[in-house]
């Protein structure tokens, strides 16, 4: 029997299809935005930068998603003030784990903000990229593997000094 040029085996065939597809790959399908979640220092201390960061964000965002997004998947930043407080910032990141179904942390201002974080890292299955944190713990003594940094930690720079001033 056919109908609209669909047949009935055509029909079970391609059911049969979709049910076998990975959940992954109708995920990917279905183009659900990749959403970063950005707790950020707004206000407060060091809010000016975190003011940069959040403008930063949005621009790539408007730019990536005019082009089609990622992989054909549009970026979407959730970006929150934490006002230069850890246990805000702890709040608001694990909000947008779980409320927002984030993966992926960034824009922390403050080392204090990045230390109270790194530990729950784990138990969220989230990951965290620094840009702006310089504490030396995060990759030292507080080193979890779902951090990573971009930047220079302040031992770093304090080395990069000290060799050249030894010349």
């Amino acid at each position: 029997m056919t109908t609209n040029g669909m047949t009935r085996r055509g029909l079970l065939a391609a059911t049969s299809a979709a049910l076998a597809t990975p959940m992954i790959w109708r995920r990917a399908l279905a183009a659900e935005p990749i959403k970063v979640g950005m707790p950020t220092t707004l206000t407060g201390p060091l809010g000016a930068v975190g003011q940069q960061q959040k403008r930063g964000a949005e621009y790539f965002a408007q730019v990536t998603n005019a082009k089609g997004g990622i992989i054909g998947r549009p970026i979407d930043f959730i970006i929150e003030d934490t006002g230069g407080d850890p246990a805000t910032c702890v709040r608001k990141a694990q909000e947008m784990v779980e409320r927002d179904k984030v993966g992926l942390l960034m824009g922390m201002t403050l080392s204090s903000e990045a230390l109270a974080v790194v530990p729950k890292l784990a138990q969220w299955n989230a990951i965290f990229v620094s840009s702006d944190d310089g504490d030396g713990r995060l990759t030292a003594a507080s080193y979890v593997p779902n951090f990573f940094r971009a930047n220079t930690s302040g031992p770093m720079d304090t080395r990069t000094v000290a060799l050249w001033l030894r010349h």
